[in-house]
C-alpha cells in the first residue's frame, strides 16, 4: 500500500514537533513505510536511545 501524498512529510512533522523521535529515527520509520516493509521498532528505538545517550551504547560505558 502506497502512502498517500504528503503523508511522509506530515508524519515527520508530527513526530518532530512533539519531540517523539529524533530525525534519524524518524527517517528510518518513513523509509520503512515508503518501501512497504514492516517498521522494525527495535531498531528504531535502539537508534533513538543511542542518540539520547550521545551516541554511546550502554555496553560501552
Amino acid at each position: 500500500m502506497q502512502l498517500p501524498e504528503e503523508s511522509a512529510k506530515k508524519l515527520q512533522y508530527a513526530l518532530i514537533s512533539k519531540s517523539l523521535l529524533e530525525k534519524p529515527a524518524i527517517d528510518e520509520v518513513i523509509k520503512s513505510l515508503e518501501t512497504e516493509k514492516p517498521v522494525n521498532w527495535n531498531l528504531i528505538l535502539t537508534k533513538q536511545f543511542e542518540i539520547e545517550q550521545g551516541g554511546h551504547r550502554e555496553a560501552e560505558s
